[in-house]
């Protein structure tokens, strides 16, 4: 076999493998097995906080429109109304687990739409996600496992994501750093080994270690694709 082909067949299997990925963590949260976790998680964490503050009025009815808005069939809408009751119960426990599914939805959002003309919002959508699960619900969720698992492999995924896509128009920049999302699935790994999340980030941390090179130059090839038709500037 030519080395050339040799070569292209590997890239294949590489860009399968990658592209396996990205559709499970993109695909409607609904429809996926990631996303009926995460529904079915976020029943008991709602069933949990309702019997802990049923007698709180403005609690109840923060909790109401979470479940509204988690249940969505309009992601935008579902966005919306999440970041909207984040904003109104910031130090809630709606209000957390209204930004953890907000985080998730841009998420799926950013990962559907990067190689469409929709890129530059996609692209958002991927930092705002990266900045709420990173910087936002990883420090506030430090009270409650459930939660806090879910925040760092977001985080993980997230910075994942943007190591494939470059800083404005430079290919060799990227707005993620590979190394550092094995960081943080290695951390879920380590903190959640019993955890649903924190099995796959078991399971992802070694594909990453495994084929790391050759994931690294997946995303590097992303982002010469996606800089070469002019994706969002710095």
């Amino acid at each position: 076999m030519k080395a050339e082909h040799r070569k292209e067949l590997q890239t294949n299997i590489l860009a399968d493998r990658v592209g396996k990925w990205v559709k499970d963590i993109k695909d409607n949260p609904q429809a996926s097995s990631i996303g009926v976790l995460v529904l079915v998680a976020l029943t008991l964490v709602l069933f949990t906080a309702w019997m802990r503050a049923k007698s709180s009025r403005p609690h109840s009815s923060l909790w109401v429109e979470v479940t509204r808005d988690a249940y969505s069939g309009d992601a935008n809408m579902a966005i919306r109304g999440l970041a909207d009751v984040a904003r109104r119960g910031p130090a809630s426990f709606p209000g957390r687990t209204a930004r953890l599914q907000q985080a998730r939805l841009l998420l799926n959002k950013g990962l559907e739409n990067i190689a469409s003309r929709n890129r530059d919002q996609a692209v958002q959508n991927l930092e705002e996600a990266r900045r709420l699960f990173r910087d936002v619900l990883v420090k506030e969720c430090k009270d409650n496992p459930l939660l806090l698992q879910q925040a760092l492999f977001g985080a993980a995924q997230a910075e994942e994501a943007l190591a494939g896509v470059p800083l404005g128009d430079d290919s060799e920049k990227s707005r993620g750093d590979l190394n550092a999302a094995l960081r943080l699935y290695r951390e879920v790994a380590r903190r959640f080994p019993d955890g649903v999340w924190g099995k796959k980030a078991v399971e992802r941390a070694n594909e990453i270690d495994t084929h790391f090179k050759e994931i690294q130059r997946f995303y590097a090839e992303m982002r010469e694709s996606l800089a070469a038709r002019k994706t969002p500037g710095a």
